[in-house]
């Protein structure tokens, strides 16, 4: 998905990457929640379900194709 595994990776060669894997469960966390700071995004998941969490990255994704 473009996102570098760990921060040295990541440091290598930043512009071979969108972020880190931190980077990409900070955008996931904020999408499905919209808060920064969360339980466990795996408890999380799983008591909103598959649907919602789908439902809700869509949702902020088309909010941000909105913006460009």
């Amino acid at each position: 998905m473009g996102f570098a595994a760990n921060n040295a990776e990541y440091d290598q060669s930043p512009d071979s990457f969108h972020g880190t894997v931190a980077t990409l469960t900070t955008l996931l966390r904020y999408a499905t929640t919209g808060q920064r700071s969360t339980p466990d995004l795996f408890d999380v998941f799983r008591i909103l379900g598959e649907k919602r969490v789908i439902q809700r990255c869509l949702h902020m994704a088309e909010s941000l194709e909105a913006v460009e």
